[in-house]
């Protein structure tokens, strides 16, 4: 198809022009050059601003720019709101220090950089977004200019710099921090990357072999079997066979052994700790494989063929109960742990360890399984029943992002000077809150994770895909001006706060393995710890991140306006 042709598609239907970058981006964004890809949000930019310059003339709707960085920051702050709030811990205070310095310090040699090579406010937040890695700058960045108070096209113009500070040193800003935190940390901290993550994998486990993705321990297999009763445990209550076949051992999570269903005769008798056994009775046992071995010679012989209207489940249990908030797992009431069995904890959005000592918080999710009548039972002795739904609760993700919008226009005067968390800024807030208060009561406000990645990846690339086509037309004078300045000034923004954090956590006395993903945390930089994990072939590094991503993303994120006030 002609040139003249394609624009007078993108002229009659700029939406195509916008769904082509993401396209596009994605597919250039998977491309990979050694262990380096470009990204979806990058791709998306640079396909954006080609678009651009071939069609300059093209108009797309503001509107749409808005709903899409919307429906980005709101995920963005849902997402880590949990562990924003959670990280206000004074074990924590490390990492929270280690965070607040990093970024300032980002955002110092950003307005360093902005001072000595005379950028104006929209290349030095298209700076603080590429260097320091964080795509939700160019928003609230974009935002602020147009609250500045300049005139139509000077706004344009300032937007359009900032895609493209962006688009030089966002490339940069990736492979740097991957390099230091993988290459280099290891080395000033004196460690094998490797072997340091194994050894502290291997303390955290109490000494037990550590477990690669996919393995698992054999002992902790469950399956279901029937069993006739005879000899000694006719007579017996439910309560003692269980010990026996070790129904009842305190903190050997994964190795009880319950009695789930009992038939006497033709009739299904139900199963309480007191009921005692009878001679023939048929038992349907669940449990571990080393309990199901023992069931046999303390109960009676395996029964095969035999039909029981079993109906397992599998729910989630959000704690609430003053019995169990506080108690370790291994501490719990007899009557809530018996029958079932837990296979996930979460605590704000992060699966946390399964082990017996680990105590229960509020709003913990306990994902258990057994029967259903006991499952039931320990859900109300636990907190409240959570039944697992893909469904979204629209009204809720509706209303955070409305309140999040008239934050955002609220203005305070500083100095006389007027400040604002614009509609960026406000809708963080907004996804924070009600993000973390869906943590401490799960029973709404359902945002499942699939439909957040989708509101995250759609929303991100899509804004971005219209700020390149925007600053297309003026992206080829914007680089002639900049020169190689821009680059090197990117270099810096990326790199020295890294080393300032990596010498700061070192003071500190701050564990290696968790300092080095800190620093990635810090940094917002999600590509970096998965190159750290991947080269650690261990997940240990990802305790230092979540701390100081969830805070990184919050105070880097409101750097775009503080650069745009304080540079113009």
């Amino acid at each position: 198809m002609p040139g003249s042709a394609i624009a007078g598609v993108f002229h009659a239907a700029p939406e195509t022009a916008v769904f082509l970058s993401l396209g596009l981006g994605y597919l250039i964004g998977k491309i990979r050059i050694g262990p380096f890809t470009l990204g979806a949000t990058a791709g998306t930019l640079l396909i954006g601003l080609l678009i651009g310059i071939m069609v300059p003339d093209l108009q797309v709707v503001p509107l749409i720019k808005a709903i899409f960085f919307a429906l980005f920051i709101y995920a963005v702050g849902f997402r880590t709101g949990p562990q924003f709030f959670q990280s206000f811990d004074r074990r924590m205070i490390k990492q929270i220090v280690l965070t607040i310095v990093v970024t300032v310090a980002g955002l110092l040699c950003v307005l360093a950089a902005a001072k000595v090579l005379k950028f104006d406010a929209g290349l030095a937040a298209g700076l603080g977004a590429g260097g320091l890695t964080q795509s939700a700058i160019i928003g609230t960045a974009g935002d602020a200019i147009g609250r500045l108070g300049v005139d139509a096209e000077e706004a344009k113009r300032l937007q359009a710099n900032v895609a493209i500070g962006y688009a030089v040193t966002y490339v940069f800003g990736t492979i740097g921090i991957i390099f230091v935190a993988r290459d280099i940390a290891p080395r000033i901290l004196g460690i094998n990357l490797k072997a340091a993550s194994a050894e502290h994998d291997r303390s955290a486990s109490g000494g037990k072999a550590v477990l690669k993705p996919g393995q698992f321990e054999m002992n902790m297999l469950r399956d279901v079997r029937a069993f006739s009763v005879a000899g000694e445990a006719a007579g017996k209550t439910i309560s003692r066979v269980e010990a026996q076949i070790g129904g009842q051992l305190a903190g050997q999570i994964g190795q009880r052994c319950f009695i789930a269903f009992l038939r006497r005769g033709d009739d299904e008798i139900e199963v309480t700790p007191t009921v005692e056994l009878r001679q023939g009775d048929v038992v349907l046992v669940t449990g571990s494989i080393s309990g199901l071995v023992a069931a046999e010679t303390k109960i009676g012989p395996e029964v095969v063929g035999t039909k029981f209207a079993a109906v397992g489940d599998s729910v989630d249990v959000v704690v609430t109960s003053k019995d169990a908030i506080g108690k370790k797992i291994q501490d719990l009431n007899t009557e809530a742990a018996r029958g079932v069995f837990l296979r996930k904890i979460v605590r704000g959005g992060m699966e946390m360890p399964i082990k017996a000592d680990l105590e229960l918080k509020r709003g913990d999710t306990l994902t258990l399984i057994g029967s259903s009548r006991d499952v039931v039972r320990a859900a109300k002795l636990l907190g409240s029943l959570g039944r697992p739904s893909e469904k979204t609760d629209l009204l809720y993700c509706g209303l955070g992002i409305v309140c999040g919008t008239l934050v955002g226009l609220l203005s305070v005067k500083i100095a006389g000077i007027p400040v604002t968390l614009g509609a960026g800024g406000g809708v963080l807030v907004a996804g924070l809150v009600f993000g973390w208060l869906r943590s401490l009561h799960p029973t709404f406000g359902n945002f499942p994770a699939p439909v957040q990645a989708v509101f995250s990846d759609l929303g991100l690339n899509g804004f971005i895909a219209v700020v390149g086509l925007s600053a297309g037309p003026s992206a080829v004078s914007a680089l002639k001006e900049t020169g190689i300045g821009l680059l090197l000034a990117g270099v810096a923004v990326t790199l020295i706060p890294a080393f300032i954090g990596l010498f700061l956590g070192k003071m500190m006395k701050m564990d290696p393995v968790v300092l080095i993903g800190a620093i990635c945390g810090a940094r917002s930089a999600n590509p970096a710890i998965g190159a750290v994990t991947d080269e650690a072939e261990s997940s240990a590094p990802a305790i230092g991140f979540t701390v100081p991503y969830a805070i990184a993303n919050v105070l880097l994120t409101v750097w775009g306006p503080v650069i745009v006030g304080i540079v113009h």
